[in-house]
């Protein structure tokens, strides 16, 4: 068979070198969002639910003293 003679060129490896293509895309494109969500909105919203329930626990000790705590909580 002799594909120089064919008007169309020869279809070798590309289904293969497209679902390459497609694996390695999606990959990346995954990793750069989880990445970008992790750093702009996760952290800074669990920052911001521990300070909040810091002050909570604060006003809770201020409230009502050392039986407020946890057991198993230390004395800072």
């Amino acid at each position: 068979m002799a594909f120089a003679a064919s008007a169309i060129a020869p279809i070798t490896g590309r289904f293969t070198k497209r679902v390459l293509f497609d694996l390695v895309g999606s990959i990346t494109t995954g990793t750069a969002l989880a990445y970008y969500y992790w750093n702009s909105s996760h952290l800074p919203k669990m920052a911001e639910y521990k300070q909040y329930d810091q002050k909570v626990r604060e006003e809770l000790l201020a409230a009502h003293g050392s039986w407020a705590k946890k057991d198993g909580e230390d004395d800072e």
